[in-house]
């Protein structure tokens, strides 16, 4: 058994994640039933993703990230009536009922277990299951409660407990969140709990897994490559075997390899090692298509997987300040080192490991080019209330991105001061009193204030009220230093029929003094045109005729999302296209590194680089932008051709990119004997005056020199 972790009044108790539990359970499912082991509760489990991570039970901030070893947990009763257990883990399927495992000692008897899944943004409770006496006089307790499957019925939005209509069945559900395990009927004594596995009972085939091949890491591209497999079909497999396609950015085939896969029943899992055909040694990027064969026969059940290898960025990149340019990023150095980042992104650790944390985020920052941060300023982190103010964690944080060649913009969060009642003339008044000492703590170190993060869904009180406070907030910055800019709105779109897209209405804030406009401009694939429109019809609206892109990006796994490939591509596209504007600013990517595992968990995977920090193909799509570009003014040019293409040609610093809205031969002629590269970083030539080949949406071409012209039709 590991030690037992205490929780007094001013100090957190161990949570760990569990799953949902009800009553005695059956031992093995129905014939038709695919029944699996979610997890084993062990560090490092496939499906969870790592250890169990350690937090308040209310979720405010970590308790320095203990992992559980082997699923045991220690807690005390005689201090509290329940701990909350978190954990977000991916459940494929649509269970209809899970099965939870656990041990424990004869007087934990009593002991009641609820569970919470998550379903998109809606949270479904389980009911409460309790821990049973031994009826046979044996000692320790090996239970298995059930607890039906989540229903429409079972869904309930968080906090306003208004039901959820037209749930589809292919989103039940996606995750599991946590559990709480109250005392019940126990003795309010300290028990030591054993979490054995979790298992669903799910139909066949709906929400089944693909193949997972794992990311490759290392310096050189990988040579062998395991690809997991969780049978969904409902009957066993053999005589299967996972084929792998290996491609380069460019979409050349590499090569084929095969593994064979070990018989599967349903339910259970197997790997296949694949030995992969040496790719070349001057390629930064390798991509890997994996496919089920059955019987020699494609084995259409079974989704296809990929994972792709990127070289990791070479060089620790530029250490100066560069205020100037406009390419941020959201590095979130405030942000904890724990596996449940995304649970715990508003709770920064000061610990050895959580500013070893915010260094290896910045030194990758550093790498990448980036030479903005938006930083985060948690008002109960530091207005402690009572008038007082610590900023020695910000001190830090900003000595850190200084010493790596970033600029801080200052962003007020969607949080309040310790003790500050939200929404109310009190709260409004603490906010404006932490906000001049905030701004008078870093006069002169950071000029650009962001006034609170997407109001339009995270503020909870009348519109006019939120105006009112940025009017008062920016007072404030101009009577603490005139240069101060204050930036509002965050709005996440530009359309005027969406919501929050009226906080850029001039109506809406007749009396709100602010000196510019910041926008989220999330969407699918970043068409040029459409971005130019969105920027220019926001500058437009900007007191000062300019935007703050504050937040953009894509992520890489989970529903309704993009490839990594895909997010490289328009990663790059878009910060070209916005700087190319001339109406923006700055503009920041979201976010730096991954805040999660989670494969159907969307929220998990904006990073440029996975939770691990091995580099995804975005990473070096933007350092190929930001290091390139990282002086000068920028130009964009868009040349129509005939049949409806169009060719953007991107100009800064005497250096250039070409990309077009179609796949085409061209031949891009350059003002000097130039190095031409594509978006991995991948010599196509060198040191000639002229490249044939081809451009399209992922095909970028960069050359450092100048572009004197494009013409169709060059021959590659």
């Amino acid at each position: 058994m590991m030690d037992c972790f205490h929780r007094t009044a001013a100090t957190a108790i161990l949570v760990a994640w569990c799953g949902l539990c009800h009553a005695n359970a059956p031992d093995a499912a129905a014939p038709d039933k695919v029944r699996y082991v979610v997890t084993d509760f062990t560090a490092g489990d496939g499906i969870s993703g790592g250890p169990l991570m350690a937090f308040l039970s209310d979720g405010a901030s970590p308790a320095g990230g203990t992992p559980v070893e082997s699923g045991e947990i220690c807690v005390d009763f005689s201090i509290r009536d329940e701990v909350v257990l978190y954990r977000e883990t991916p459940v494929w399927g649509n269970p209809e009922r899970w099965l939870l495992t656990v041990e424990a000692p004869p007087e934990a008897a009593g002991l009641e277990f609820r569970a919470l899944c998550g379903i998109g943004g809606v949270n479904c409770h389980g009911t409460f299951g309790r821990l049973a006496a031994a009826t046979d006089g044996s000692g320790r307790l090996r239970q298995t409660f059930e607890i039906g499957g989540v229903t429409r019925d079972d869904a309930w939005r968080t906090g306003d407990g208004k039901r959820v209509e037209k749930l589809r069945n292919a989103d039940l559900p996606s995750r599991l969140l946590q559990v709480s395990v109250g005392r019940g009927g126990a003795a309010p004594a300290r028990y030591g709990i054993r979490l054995v596995r979790l298992e669903a009972v799910c139909a066949p085939g709906a929400g089944a897994p693909p193949l997972t091949p794992v990311p490759p890491r290392g310096d050189t591209a990988p040579e062998t490559l395991d690809v997991e497999f969780l049978n969904f079909t409902g009957g066993p497999i053999s005589n299967a075997e996972v084929r792998v396609s290996v491609t380069g950015w460019d979409g050349a085939e590499i090569g084929a390899a095969c593994g064979g896969l070990p018989p599967t029943a349903p339910g259970e899992r197997a790997v296949a090692h694949v030995v992969l055909p040496k790719a070349p040694m001057d390629l930064n990027f390798v991509s890997y298509r994996c496919e089920l064969f059955s019987g020699g026969q494609p084995d259409g059940r079974v989704g296809k997987g990929v994972a792709n290898w990127t070289r990791p960025l070479r060089d620790a990149g530029a250490p100066d300040l560069s205020p100037d340019s406009p390419w941020g990023y959201g590095v979130g150095l405030h942000r904890s080192a724990g596996f449940l980042s995304y649970r715990n992104s508003y709770a920064p650790v000061e610990t050895d490991a959580g500013f070893g944390n915010m260094e290896r985020r910045a030194a990758l920052a550093q790498a990448v080019g980036v030479k903005w941060e938006r930083v985060e300023f948690l008002q109960y982190k530091f207005a402690k209330g009572g008038g007082r103010y610590d900023f020695a964690f910000y001190d830090r944080l900003c000595d850190t991105a200084e010493r790596h060649g970033i600029s801080p913009l200052g962003m007020l969060s969607h949080f309040w001061p310790a003790g500050s009642p939200p929404f109310t003339q009190q709260g409004y008044d603490d906010q404006v009193e932490a906000f001049r000492a905030l701004a008078s703590h870093y006069r002169g170190r950071i000029r650009h204030w962001e006034l609170w993060n997407e109001p339009w869904g995270t503020w909870g009180g009348p519109m006019e009220d939120y105006f009112g406070l940025v009017d008062r907030l920016c007072a404030v910055a101009k009577e603490i230093d005139p240069e101060n800019t204050v930036i509002a709105c965050s709005a996440g779109g530009v359309d005027p029929k969406t919501v929050n897209a009226s906080f850029l209405e001039a109506e809406k804030a007749p009396d709100a003094r602010f000196d510019a406009l910041s926008i989220h401009p999330y969407r699918g694939e970043p068409l040029e045109d459409g971005v130019l429109a969105d920027i220019a019809a926001v500058a437009g609206k900007s007191p000062c005729g300019r935007v703050w892109v504050t937040e953009i990006g894509w992520p890489t796994c989970g529903k309704w999302v993009w490839g990594e490939a895909d997010q490289a591509a328009y990663l790059a596209r878009f910060l070209l296209t916005a700087a190319g504007s001339g109406k923006a600013h700055s503009i920041y990517g979201y976010d730096l590194v991954d805040d999660g595992f989670n494969p159907l968990e969307r929220e998990n995977h904006f990073g440029i680089v996975r939770r691990d920090f091995t580099p995804k193909p975005a990473c070096r799509a933007v350092a190929k932008v930001y290091r390139t570009f990282d002086a000068g003014t920028p130009r964009l040019e868009r040349r129509e051709w005939p049949g409806g293409a169009v060719v953007w040609i991107f100009r800064m610093g005497g250096r250039a990119a070409v990309w077009s809205n179609r796949c085409q031969a061209v031949a891009i002629k350059s003002d000097r004997p130039a190095r031409f590269s594509n978006l991995m970083d991948e010599t196509l030539g060198e040191g000639a005056t002229a490249f044939r080949g081809q451009i399209g949406p992922r095909d970028l071409v960069f050359l450092d020199g100048d572009v004197v012209d494009v013409e169709a039709g060059g021959a590659p």
